[in-house]
């Protein structure tokens, strides 16, 4: 509970305390908070610590998905036609 209070005044997103063995990673935004408990130098931390930030990132709405709208597709009836092929003319033979 003390590293949550402790996110709070350091005023950052993520906060890692090492308590003994274990390593404590407290990571959120305003609205959610999230909480791993690791054994110190285990091998999936760094993996976790990824997906933690990752998933916080992808809960903020990007400006850019909502300035460009999908491009909106050709006609239907147009695709795959094309012009008619003409039949060759006889030549004369010389």
């Amino acid at each position: 509970m003390e590293a949550v209070t402790l996110r709070h005044i350091a005023k950052e997103s993520s906060v890692r305390v090492l308590v003994g063995d274990h390593a404590v990673l407290i990571s959120g935004d305003e609205k959610k908070v999230v909480g791993v408990v690791f054994i110190k130098g285990h091998p999936v931390v760094k993996s976790v610590v990824r997906m933690v930030r990752q998933l916080l990132r992808a809960q903020a709405p990007s400006k850019a998905a909502k300035v460009a709208p999908a491009p909106t597709p050709a006609p239907a009836s147009n695709v795959g036609l094309s012009q008619p092929i003409a039949a060759p003319t006889p030549s004369a033979a010389v």
